[in-house]
C-alpha cells in the first residue's frame, strides 16, 4: 500500500470512532478526498474572516483533524456574539455586519464546492426540514451549530422589507463565489489548504498571520466590496 501520512492516519482514527470496523486500506482514497474537501472548507472560513474582519489576535486554530464532534474547524477566541451587535450597533452597521457574517459561514461550503462536486445545493441545505437529515437532534442544534443554520438565522435577523431571509442568503452565496474569484484571495485559500493537507492543523498565530497577510482586511481596497460594505458609502449595494 502506498505511503500513508500522519495526517491521514489521524483522519482515519477520527473516522474509525464514528464507523467502527472500517479499514484504512479500503478507505484511504475517501479519506484523502475528505481531507482535501475539508482543507478548502476550513480555509474558506479562515480567508473570509481575514479579508473582512482583519483581526488575527483572536485566532485559535484551523484544523482538518476530525473527532467525535467535528470534521474540521476554524476557531477563534472571545468572538463578539451577533446578538450583542444587534443590541448595540446602528441598523446600517448591523446590515453590513450581518452580510459579512453570512458570507463567512457560507464561505466554507463555497470554497469546498470549487474543488469538489459533492456539496449539496444551498437551497437543499437550508430547507425547513434539512436539519432532520443531519447529525443534529433538533432544529435549534442545527441553527446554533452548523454553517448553514447560523447563516440562515443571521439572514432572518437582518431581513427587511424587500429582502426576505432566503433572498439575502442566496445573494450572499453568489457574493462568496465572486469573492473567491479574486486571485490573491484564492491564492491564500490554496496556500492554507495545502498546509492543512500536509500538517493537519495550524495553531501558531504567527504562521497563520504570515499566510493570510496578503488579504488581511483588504475589502476596503476593492471598489466593489467597499460599495457593498462600507457604512460611510451612502448607497450600499445589495
Amino acid at each position: 500500500m502506498e505511503n500513508i501520512t500522519d495526517v491521514e492516519l489521524k483522519a482515519f482514527d477520527g473516522w474509525a470512532k464514528k464507523m467502527p470496523g472500517i479499514k484504512i486500506e479500503t478507505h484511504i482514497d475517501l479519506i484523502r478526498q475528505s481531507l482535501k474537501e475539508k482543507a478548502y472548507h476550513e480555509a474558506g472560513h479562515a480567508v473570509t474572516n481575514a479579508f473582512f474582519e482583519g483581526d488575527v489576535s483572536h485566532f485559535k486554530e484551523v484544523s482538518i483533524i476530525p473527532n467525535q464532534d467535528r470534521m474540521g474547524q476554524f476557531a477563534r477566541e472571545r468572538v463578539l456574539a451577533f446578538d450583542s451587535i444587534l443590541k448595540n450597533y446602528p441598523s446600517g452597521l448591523i446590515w453590513v455586519k450581518g452580510k459579512m457574517r453570512i458570507i463567512h459561514f457560507l464561505g466554507g461550503r463555497v470554497a469546498e464546492s470549487i474543488v469538489s462536486d459533492s456539496v449539496e445545493p444551498l437551497e437543499e441545505a437550508v430547507d425547513e426540514s434539512a436539519w432532520a437529515f443531519t447529525d443534529c437532534s433538533s432544529e435549534k442544534e442545527w441553527r446554533d451549530g452548523t454553517d448553514e443554520g447560523i447563516a440562515l438565522t443571521t439572514a432572518e435577523m437582518i431581513a427587511r422589507r424587500g429582502w426576505p431571509p432566503l433572498r439575502i442568503l442566496f445573494m450572499m452565496e453568489r457574493w462568496a463565489h465572486e469573492f473567491f474569484e479574486i486571485p490573491p484571495v484564492w491564492g491564500v485559500v490554496k496556500s492554507l489548504a495545502q498546509k492543512l493537507i500536509s500538517f493537519g492543523e495550524i495553531t501558531d498565530i504567527n504562521e497563520y498571520g504570515n499566510i493570510i497577510e496578503p488579504i488581511l482586511f483588504q475589502w476596503p481596497a476593492y471598489p466593489k466590496w467597499r460599495s457593498r460594505f462600507d457604512p460611510k458609502v451612502k448607497t450600499i449595494k445589495i
